[in-house]
């Protein structure tokens, strides 16, 4: 449920941080190391990674917890239940295999990983438009 509301409005604000992210990184190309200028986009780069890593670091939270969910349940003294109740919690714990993750439009798991995977990129770019201003 919580997929089907966000999935739209979470993929268009990573979507558009990451596009804002690669306009600043051709900014800080063009821009002199020793101007504010520089200063200003690098606070602003850190500002715009800062909201990218909030949603994939609340992504990867959620990933871990509902994989723990196996473990809690297996730690119980779920021996001492009734037979209604543990077939309950084998049901819980088949659903609990499968950890629960958010995507941003069916494409990107948001965590982590993905994460790291946006910082690759836009390192990738600066060094791309690095080589570009060069020549």
């Amino acid at each position: 449920m919580v997929q089907e509301k966000f999935k739209k409005i979470i993929g268009i604000q990573l979507l558009s941080s990451t596009l804002v992210v690669c306009f600043i990184l051709y900014k800080l190309a063009n821009t002199s190391l020793i101007s504010t200028k520089f200063l200003e986009f690098v606070l602003y780069l850190a500002c715009m990674m800062t909201q990218i890593f909030v949603y994939c670091w609340y992504g990867n939270q959620l990933k871990l917890k509902s994989v723990e969910v196996v473990d809690t349940i297996f730690e119980l003294d779920w021996i001492s239940l009734d037979n209604r109740s543990k077939k309950d919690l084998i049901n819980i714990m088949r659903r609990a295999m499968n950890p629960i993750e958010l995507t941003c439009a069916y494409i990107f798991t948001i965590d982590l990983r993905t994460f790291v995977t946006i910082l690759k990129m836009s390192y990738s770019t600066y060094n791309f438009l690095q080589r570009t201003k060069v020549n």
